[in-house]
């Protein structure tokens, strides 16, 4: 969890590196909505006249196993989301509508440059390809940014790690 001032950071660091995934961490921290949802987004979930989206959807990437436990790969589940109030209408601010309307110009471009390999699902957070994104590659760029601004989630263990580091540098010293 990252607390408010640390996500009006995480902003400013993105948009300054120019992260293709600032409108994602923009829409997260505007509108409180889970990352899955955000996924799972369809330009036909936006309504840019009334500033809203319908968040109908959810995605989720699940590790798939063999019969022994052994990870084999993963799956990308779409579904409704878990309860029926978390189908509902956001409201967005003008400027993730127009960050929006750029990444939908962006596709129409990929869309033209990579014809027959592009697959148009529709999502409104899509690879080049028009493959809806990997949470674990929005995961990689969204760790990379509180690295640099020294924002560390395991803070208690590089804090214990740091003390045993410590201890065993005094030890070794008698």
């Amino acid at each position: 969890m990252i607390s408010g001032e640390n996500i009006l950071r995480v902003l400013e660091r993105a948009k300054e590196r120019k992260s293709n995934f600032y409108d994602f961490y923009l829409l997260l921290a505007e509108t409180g909505i889970r990352r899955g949802e955000a996924l799972a987004l369809k330009w036909d979930n936006i309504d840019f006249n009334k500033k809203i989206i319908y968040i109908e959807e959810n995605i989720q990437d699940v590790l798939e196993f063999d019969a022994t436990g052994q990870v084999i790969g993963r799956k990308r589940i779409q579904k409704e989301p878990k309860t029926p109030s978390s189908i509902r209408t956001v409201f967005i601010s003008d400027e993730l509508i127009e960050l929006l309307k750029k990444r939908k110009k962006q596709q129409l471009i990929d869309k033209m440059k990579y014809r027959d390999k592009y697959k148009d699902e529709g999502f409104v957070f899509a690879t080049k390809y028009g493959n809806a994104i990997l949470e674990s590659n929005v995961r990689r760029d969204l760790n990379k940014i509180k690295k640099e601004i020294l924002i560390f989630p395991n803070l208690a263990v590089m804090i214990f790690v740091t003390l045993l580091l410590q201890i065993f540098s005094m030890y070794l010293q008698m």
